[in-house]
């Protein structure tokens, strides 16, 4: 055969070919589509007209030539060559139809899928697998381009991981090229988990604006979306489109007939996975090597699933995402960890009534597992039975113990040790989901055991009841660490931590927790004593919080000069430290070093930042350093409760409310975090009130 060569346009950057010609022109449409999207808000609506103008021009060449209707017949009649008896007729369509490119996708997928020549069915299925397309374009960003680039070369696993490497950076590139791959990733499932990852992307993006910004954001991603989307009807674009749609809709979602129109959507959306999910399993035993990809397709249909519980509840209400989502209790299965999953799910989703439900389906798994106990009893809490909920927070502690009895028979166990550590472990669970009466009673159960982890279990009670303002108990519970580390170490000098503790950090802690438990009781003298013996215990990282106490004395001698002298030596401290991580970030050469750097530069400005915010003092230069660490570490509520404070330092209450806000949305149960929001809406009402004439 004659070798055929063509030319590339210049303006994007096209596929590289290894074994098969380009696939020039539907790409020509993608990439002038999605180029409109590589920065934030503006260019995504500003841009849009001119992609849309881009792909006009680029189809225009064809469009004189033959209309879509005949191009469809073209590709139609192509495919059906695909199946000819003679062999050079076969590779001619094959290689049209290469050459032709991602503008047969739909067709080929459908015949890959549906025709009735398992010939022709397995052409086009080697011609969508073989696609060998650029996903990245030269407007994408750094991150993006890279994380791409070696997309085609990768394994199943190293796929999928990109798909997540894209929805956790969210930024409008990374979202868009998970709309391409949803609409042309060869493999079914990863192109649904593509869908998958963008809508949660976006639903979470939203969810922390305000409703102005929300419905501005919603307008520019739809327009961006559909045009990305073009004509696909494969699954994924349908869920997509279905998406899209409630965006479009958003206020008249809550009841009428257009909430009812797209209830039914999503209905028969998901009931077509649900039924694909529970009936490959007789198909799959038929064929060897298909048990992984049904396992796959529950999981991904559990997702679809998950997320739709959690769209719906907040768009249409809690009873139609409840009728909606039920059925999935059916994908769970009576595996300990998925029965996890789903439960915490249910919980953080606003839909308790699941977790009874699931309880009941299995029993046995609630009875022996102590974690399914506590969420089953945080279920009835939800449901305002809190005599349920006490009973199953009893019976799953009382399955920690059990569990530990089933173990005698095994030899050179310490099962005092196991039994500690379990119930550790689901103390820290508990006051991470802010059930803290009972997360205290796993607590003090793990401590009345002997243990090699009792160093710290005295550390996070202390630091659980310093969340809590109890700084009195905190300071207590470390009190035998404390006078343990003094009797082990020399003054002044640097204390080695072990696996189990840092008696140094104890210390210095101790001191720390009884300085605030002092100044609770209005006892200056002795709360300035442990507070300048908390920042003179060495081997410890310095304590913005000891210094912010020591400013809370007051303006007496000699208070204000400890505080002064204390300040002057931490803020410097945290300057250099601020410097020395913007020369190392600066210098790192690779992913993985930015990946270290980057969050040593956010932790050093965030500390600083808390320090002069907390004190009041250079606030403008506090404000610079809390928005540079969320630059670096976006959305993280402990930065984000900082950038409060610095933007209430600054006297710009509106913003701290606001800001405060989002990072109480990230982390519902800090309650430090609590306490300062309610800090700053009292601030911001006296200022309404005294503002009103």
């Amino acid at each position: 055969m004659v070798e055929r060569s063509y030319s590339s346009p210049t303006r994007f950057r096209l596929p590289l070919v290894r074994r098969h010609p380009l696939w020039i022109a539907a790409w020509w449409f993608i990439a002038a589509v999605t180029a409109s999207a590589q920065t934030a808000d503006k260019r995504l609506a500003d841009e849009a007209a001119t992609a849309a103008a881009m792909a006009d021009r680029s189809a225009a060449s064809t469009a004189s030539q033959e209309s879509e209707s005949q191009r469809q017949a073209h590709i139609a009649s192509l495919i059906e060559q695909l199946g000819d008896n003679n062999y050079h007729r076969r590779s001619d369509a094959k290689w049209e139809l290469e050459r032709i490119g991602l503008a047969a996708f739909e067709q080929l997928r459908q015949a890959a899928e549906e025709h009735t020549n398992a010939h022709v069915a397995r052409a086009a299925r080697y011609l969508i697998e073989s696609q060998n397309v650029v996903w990245w374009l030269e407007t994408d960003s750094l991150e993006v381009r890279e994380l791409l680039k070696s997309y085609n070369e990768s394994t199943g696993d190293d796929r999928d991981t990109v798909l997540l490497q894209l929805s956790e950076r969210s930024s409008p590139d990374a979202l868009l090229a998970l709309c391409r791959l949803a609409r042309f990733e060869s493999h079914e499932l990863r192109s649904k988990s593509a869908a998958l990852y963008l809508m949660q992307a976006i639903s979470k993006q939203l969810k922390l604006l305000a409703p102005p910004s929300r419905a501005q954001q919603s307008s520019q991603l739809v327009g961006s979306i559909a045009l990305t989307l073009g004509d696909s009807r494969r699954v994924a674009a349908q869920w997509l489109q279905a998406f899209i749609d409630d965006l479009q809709n958003s206020s008249k979602l809550e009841t009428g007939p257009v909430a009812d129109s797209h209830l039914a959507r999503w209905q028969e959306l998901v009931t077509r996975e649900q039924e694909l999910a529970t009936t490959q399993p007789q198909a799959a035993s038929q064929r060897s090597g298909h048990s992984f990809e049904h396992m796959r397709t529950r999981a991904v249909t559990l997702r679809l699933y998950r997320w739709l519980g959690s769209w719906i509840t907040e768009h249409y209400g809690r009873e139609p995402a409840l009728a909606l989502v039920r059925s999935s209790l059916e994908l769970v299965g009576n595996d300990p960890q998925a029965l996890l999953t789903a439960a915490a799910w249910a919980i953080e989703a606003e839909l308790p009534e699941l977790v009874p439900e699931l309880a009941a389906k299995y029993a046995d798994q609630f009875k022996d597992e102590p974690q399914l106990g506590y969420y089953l009893a945080e279920s009835y809490l939800q449901l305002g039975d809190e005599s349920s909920a006490q009973k199953a927070a009893d019976a799953a502690s009382e399955a920690i113990v059990k569990q530990v009895e089933q173990l005698k028979a095994l030899t050179n166990l310490n099962l005092e040790e196991i039994r500690a550590n379990r119930h550790y472990q689901h103390a820290r669970l508990l006051a991470q989901r802010g059930l803290f009466p009972w997360a205290e009673q796993e607590y003090l159960r793990a401590l009345a055991l002997e243990s090699r982890v009792q160093a710290g279990i005295r550390a996070d009670l202390a630091q659980f009841y310093w969340f809590g303002g109890e700084n009195a108990k905190a300071a207590e519970t470390l009190r035998p660490l404390a006078e343990e580390a003094q009797q082990r170490g020399e003054p002044g000098l640097p204390m080695q931590a072990d696996v189990y503790s840092n008696p140094a950090a104890a210390l210095a802690n101790y001191h720390f927790y009884s300085g605030l438990a002092a100044l609770d009781e209005n006892k200056k003298p002795l709360a300035s004593e442990h507070l300048r013996k908390s920042l003179e215990v060495g081997g410890v990282s310095p304590n913005p919080d000891v210094v912010i106490a020591l400013q809370q004395l007051g303006s007496d001698e000699p208070f204000h000069s400890y505080f002064q002298m204390a300040f002057e030596e931490m803020s410097g401290d945290f300057r250099i430290r601020v410097l020395e991580a913007e020369e190392q970030l600066s210098k790192a050469a690779d992913r993985m070093s930015r990946a270290m750097s980057g969050p040593r530069l956010a932790e050093e400005c965030n500390q600083l930042a808390w320090l002069l915010s907390k004190c009041e003092i250079s606030t403008s230069e506090a404000l610079s350093l809390s928005l540079r660490s969320l630059e670096l570490m976006p959305d993280e509520p402990v930065y984000l409760d900082t950038l409060a404070r610095c933007y209430f330092a600054d006297g710009q209450l509106e913003d701290a409310v606001r800001t405060q806000k989002k990072a109480i949305r990230l982390a519902p149960h800090e309650r430090q975090m609590l306490k300062q929001l309610h800090e700053f809406e009292a601030a911001l009402e006296a200022k309404t009130s005294n503002a009103v004439p």
